[in-house]
């Protein structure tokens, strides 16, 4: 059985690895938008006008290649700040309540399961009909366990501990 203080550094890389992953597909996505508006976005297998060849594919041209794959399939919604910051706060509440025990959370899995369970639909209540607000719910609701692990399990001591 691992530590408290490793499943709190095992949800803070977790945490952080989502957030890089979400933050490479937006800086892909706005790449290829910019590419699209210039007019310079062109497939990087097509061949050669002149040759008949197909010409050699570099580094950028494969990257192109996959953004444009991965974000022709979905659109990347807007970020709304007020639901970003209640996800935060969720977030944040949730991993105290985890954190302090309070009413045996932390040692009974039915009891965690119940307060997740409110969690999510509590957000889908809020959010289910709008992509965007269920979006900003939960990139807000991983920047505060990031913030919230980075605070309380690696920088200093678990609650309680």
């Amino acid at each position: 059985m691992l530590s408290r203080r490793a499943l709190a550094a095992l949800d803070f890389l977790g945490n952080a690895t989502a957030v890089l992953v979400q933050l490479f597909l937006r800086n892909e996505s706005a790449r290829v938008e910019r590419l699209r508006r210039e007019g310079s976005l062109e497939n990087p297998t097509a061949e050669s006008s002149c040759s008949g060849e197909e010409r050699e594919v570099t580094f950028d041209d494969a990257r192109t290649a996959f953004a444009v794959g991965v974000t022709d399939e979905m659109d990347l919604p807007t970020v709304r700040t007020r639901w970003a910051l209640l996800g935060a706060v969720v977030a944040a509440g949730y991993r105290t309540l985890l954190d302090r025990n309070v009413a045996g959370v932390r040692r009974s899995r039915l009891r965690r399961a119940t307060l997740i369970g409110g969690v999510w639909t509590a957000w889908f209540a809020l959010g289910f009909d709008n992509r965007d607000r269920l979006h900003s719910l939960g990139l807000g609701s991983t920047i505060g366990a990031l913030c919230y692990r980075a605070r309380y399990g690696l920088l200093g001591n678990l609650p309680n501990e």
